[in-house]
């Protein structure tokens, strides 16, 4: 059986974070459970939480355009939709309380950015939709129609899907309905 797509989320940070020092701070104050490092580098670690031997990684690295990140590593298809989206964002909240400089998250799965008001209602499981995590908008313009895609769904084990050559006005209905596909299908 093929491993499932781990989904990518990670913590924007101000300055380079330090993953064993970070892992540790998380440990202690019991928002992790277990911890182990990954490599003699330092630069990341594997972490179980949330009473469950379910597994993730914590790396550090920095984005294509240079910003500092604090990414997680989680196979969530098995949790659902919105659990599984809750339960990374549980994650990434317990590692936020012990990183400085955090001013956004990056859902490098989806493609897409969210404040940290965003990730606490995640985690509590009040914002996870599919036109949240995983949705994005082309609007059409003039004589370009709308696109409607999703990117970053299969890592829930359900395919990415497209709306193409909609009236202007019409992406929010097809938003929408990729929604109710996608939750069809979960």
């Amino acid at each position: 059986m093929p491993e499932q797509p781990s989904s990518l989320v990670a913590l924007r940070l101000a300055a380079t974070a330090d993953v064993a020092a970070v892992v540790a701070a998380a440990r202690t104050a019991g928002d992790l459970d277990r911890a182990a490092p990954l490599g003699d580098g330092g630069a990341a670690a594997e972490v179980h939480w949330g009473g469950r031997l379910q597994r993730a990684v914590v790396r550090a690295l920095d984005d294509e355009d240079g910003t500092p990140l604090l990414r997680t590593e989680v196979a969530v298809a098995g949790d659902g939709f919105v659990a599984g989206a809750a339960r990374q964002a549980m994650l990434l909240r317990g590692l936020a309380r012990h990183v400085d400089g955090v001013d956004g998250v990056r859902d490098l799965s989806a493609g897409v950015e969210h404040d940290l008001d965003a990730l606490e209602r995640m985690a509590a499981g009040g914002a996870v939709r599919i036109d949240v995590v995983a949705a994005v908008v082309a609007p059409g313009s003039g004589r370009v129609p709308g696109w409607v895609r999703t990117h970053g769904a299969a890592r829930f084990g359900v395919p990415d899907l497209e709306l193409y050559g909609l009236a202007p006005g019409t992406e929010e209905t097809a938003v929408a309905a990729l929604g109710a596909v996608h939750d069809a299908l979960l």
